[in-house]
């Protein structure tokens, strides 16, 4: 999946990635993960915004409990690989 990417999404879209995002936990992540172990890896961030809410979540080489659900999540919903 390219970085930036905007979906378009119609109210049942909207209402299923929500209930995704819930059973992921998303709404109770910390707003940073990051490994003061590692100097160079993998920096990421996800950005949400809803009608009702923002979510801004970063991380440097940690990451949530629940990442790789949420991985599977955005899968779905694009049809693209994400990891």
């Amino acid at each position: 999946m390219e970085p930036g990417l905007t979906l378009q999404m119609d109210n049942r879209d909207i209402n299923a990635f929500r209930e995704a995002l819930s059973k992921c936990g998303i709404l109770e992540w910390d707003k940073e993960y990051i490994d003061p172990d590692t100097i160079d890896g993998t920096q990421w961030s996800l950005d949400i915004e809803l009608e009702d809410r923002s979510i801004h979540i970063h991380g440097s080489n940690a990451y949530p409990k629940e990442w790789k659900r949420f991985c599977k999540v955005i899968q779905v919903l694009t049809g693209k690989p994400f990891s």
